[in-house]
């Protein structure tokens, strides 16, 4: 079907006229201001409003269509009982310490609030801890107040207090694994590709794309993989991938229990996390700054390493790439890994020590 074309009102004024000219009704007063042009602008004006709403009713009704978004997107897939996901807070333990024992009790009330340096991520304590007399640290549980990945921080990332102060601590920190399990709510392209994904690959009683549908619609889930006769005959194995990784205990139990609401009666089917495939690093790197390049370095290639996704390839020639991308770099050796690493489908790279070495 052709594109739709929009008229102007002035072209639409020449149909009209030409209209009735064809129709033996010719007028002969189109002067700028008369009456009779006057009549038939404001008839023109109405006819462009039209055509501009009839397109707008086309672009709102195919899900492709980029002006398909927000509130109008969210009532088009709910037609197939598809709603946006979500986004989830991040949570996880900081650590609060100080140089010397406690000469008293420190009181860290649940609802204490902490940020990092920027600012850019707040988190709060669930619940009350205390540095007893003579300690010189306290865990406390945390969850981000936003929603968002940036809420997920990697462990020892430096906190400052927020608010009121608790006198008496001196550092703190992100405690061990880190604050994970921070999901973005969905965007109106990841949404509009789920629908998308429905529509062409219809519910078919438990196939391939059913089970990896069905564990992406899980709020916190990225990706997902199926893995037939993963554990032998009448077996399915649903691997998912969390935004920052590795799946929560909590993400992995949300999905199977949504999956056992699914799935055909007599499947055996196991939701799990993929396994981590740890990939170090080792490379040696020559510049003119004099500046410290360590910390970019490996935030390039955690962020590359942290695409590779389930079953794909950490390729040689990409961490090459990505190294030799930064500007102050003017050459590198690597000389790990020597050649790609090829995961299986349910394998998920991870990165593990990384040795950077300036060149002299």
């Amino acid at each position: 079907m052709p594109d739709f074309q929009f008229k102007t009102e002035d072209e639409i004024i020449d149909d009209i006229r030409q209209d009735l000219e064809d129709a033996d009704t010719p007028v002969t007063d189109w002067t700028s201001g008369s009456s009779n042009r006057t009549f038939w602008q404001v008839a023109a004006a109405l006819a462009a409003q039209q055509q501009y709403m009839l397109q707008r009713l086309l672009n709102l009704f195919f899900a492709d269509s980029d002006e398909l978004i927000g509130s109008y997107l969210d009532r088009r897939v709910l037609e197939r009982g598809i709603t946006r996901k979500i986004g989830t807070q991040a949570s996880g333990s900081l650590t609060l310490s100080r140089s010397t024992p406690a000469p008293f009790d420190i009181l860290v009330p649940a609802g204490t609030v902490f940020s990092t340096v920027d600012r850019s991520v707040t988190v709060e304590t669930l619940q009350d801890a205390t540095m007893v007399t003579g300690q010189q640290s306290v865990t406390v549980t945390v969850k981000a107040t936003d929603i968002g990945a940036d809420g997920n921080l990697a462990i020892n990332t430096l906190l400052i207090q927020s608010g009121v102060a608790i006198m008496g601590v001196e550092s703190i920190v992100v405690a061990s694994p880190g604050l994970s399990g921070g999901t973005d709510t969905e965007t109106d392209d990841e949404l509009r590709a789920r629908f998308l994904e429905t529509i062409q690959h219809p519910e078919n009683g438990g196939s391939v794309s059913d089970y990896i549908r069905w564990a992406k619609e899980v709020s916190g889930v990225q990706a997902a993989n199926c893995i037939e006769l993963a554990r032998g005959p009448g077996t399915t194995d649903v691997v998912i991938l969390s935004a920052n990784g590795l799946p929560s205990t909590d993400l992995i139990t949300a999905v199977q229990n949504y999956v056992n609401t699914k799935k055909p009666t007599c499947a055996d089917v196991l939701v799990r996390g993929p396994q981590a495939v740890v990939v170090d690093i080792t490379l040696t790197y020559w510049t003119d700054s004099v500046s410290p390049l360590e910390q970019t370095i490996t935030d390039a290639i955690q962020k590359y390493i942290a695409t590779v996704g389930v079953g794909g390839t950490v390729r040689v020639s990409q961490i090459y790439n990505i190294v030799m991308d930064i500007p102050e770099i003017k050459d590198m050796t690597l000389t790990a890994p020597i050649q790609n690493i090829v995961l299986t489908q349910d394998q998920i790279a991870e990165l593990g020590n990384i040795t950077l070495t300036k060149g002299t």
